[in-house]
């Protein structure tokens, strides 16, 4: 309906301005490009907060970047794993696959703390073509908020022969619902959000053995 329809302009809108941190030989060579790109070869992630109101929903999180010393192999076998989303993803307890199928499965996550607890499933869906794996809420099975959706999408940035390096870009935005869980925790969530690529990139190399640059 109209309501996808908006979640996947938002989530290409956000994709497009990925191009911005593509290699220099893609894009003009600026003074920020410059910036970022040495923060991103240093290690950080780059993160780009926000908020958007869609069909009434008030959504928070954004956009952010990370370098990750990985082939795209060893990054969706991170991201196929549902463990690793215990990590990955910030304040989550445990996480459960529950359907699986080529290039699409659901995982079932239960996060929070000692005074929230939230359990929602992720549908996430694999297109290897365009180097994406897209995610949003299943609404059809219990959550316990409103609704959230996003991508990963990873490009090698590495020289032929080199150690494999990629370009990970990561877009989020979830609605968490009325009440006091939006009054007390929509800001945390927003900003917890922005640090999964590098949480990933961590995870991805204590997994591979790989010493961090």
């Amino acid at each position: 309906g109209r309501h996808m329809k908006t979640k996947m302009k938002m989530i290409a809108l956000a994709m497009a301005a990925s191009a911005l941190l593509l290699p220099a030989t893609s894009i003009a060579n600026t003074a920020q490009f410059t910036v970022d790109r040495e923060r991103l070869e240093r290690g950080e992630a780059i993160s780009f907060p926000e908020s958007v109101d869609i069909d009434g929903k008030h959504y928070v999180g954004g956009v952010a970047y990370a370098i990750i010393d990985a082939s795209p192999a060893e990054l969706l076998g991170v991201l196929e794993d549902a463990h690793a989303w215990e990590a990955v993803l910030p304040k989550t307890k445990y996480a459960t696959r529950v359907s699986s199928g080529p290039n699409d499965e659901r995982v079932e996550l239960h996060q929070g703390n000692a005074l929230v607890d939230a359990t929602y499933t992720l549908h996430l869906v694999n297109d290897r073509a365009a180097q994406t794996i897209r995610f949003w809420v299943d609404l059809n099975r219990p959550h316990n908020i409103e609704d959230a959706w996003g991508f990963f999408r990873y490009q090698v940035v590495s020289a032929p022969g080199a150690p494999p390096r990629i370009l990970l870009s990561y877009g989020a935005l979830v609605d968490v619902g009325p009440g006091m869980l939006r009054s007390v925790y929509e800001n945390r969530v927003g900003l917890a959000m922005m640090t999964v690529p590098q949480r990933l990139r961590a995870y991805v190399l204590r997994s591979s053995k790989r010493v961090p640059v």
